[in-house]
């Protein structure tokens, strides 16, 4: 497995310089669904702009979405998923537990990264959000 530079994107312009100064990969945060700044979302234009300048380029897009979206909420945050896989997205960081089982169920082959947001310390950890469905892990 080769490394992957993977950079923060925060606005659309600062996910494409991340990619001309180098990053392979960046996380960018949608409207109303990450903890970043709302300076630094992007609404849904911005990320299929991002996700066609990546893959026009061999760049990866992963999507930051770390809420804990209560019961109601878990449609439209499927939605959101299911819209960033289809128009090209790596995959997403996700923090909460039970959204991680979701998403491996209903998206089985997008990447799941558990967001550095979930603290994760020790390899118990580790494995309880493998056995959740995540492939990855962001550390602190």
């Amino acid at each position: 497995m080769n490394p992957v530079l993977m950079a923060p994107g925060g606005t659309l312009d600062m996910a494409i310089a991340a990619f001309d100064h180098g990053a392979d990969s960046v996380y960018v945060g949608p409207k109303g669904w990450s903890r970043r700044p709302a300076s630094d979302e992007l609404d849904d234009g911005e990320i299929a702009e991002l996700l066609a300048h990546a893959q026009g380029r061999g760049k990866d897009v992963r999507i930051a979405i770390n809420v804990m979206p209560c019961s109601d909420e878990i449609p439209a945050f499927l939605r959101k998923i299911e819209e960033c896989a289809a128009n090209g997205a790596g995959g997403v960081m996700i923090c909460d537990p039970g959204c991680i089982r979701l998403v491996r169920q209903h998206f089985p082959g997008l990447d799941i990264h558990v967001s550095v947001t979930a603290g994760v310390f020790n390899l118990a950890d580790i494995e309880f959000y493998r056995e959740m469905g995540a492939n990855l892990v962001v550390l602190p």
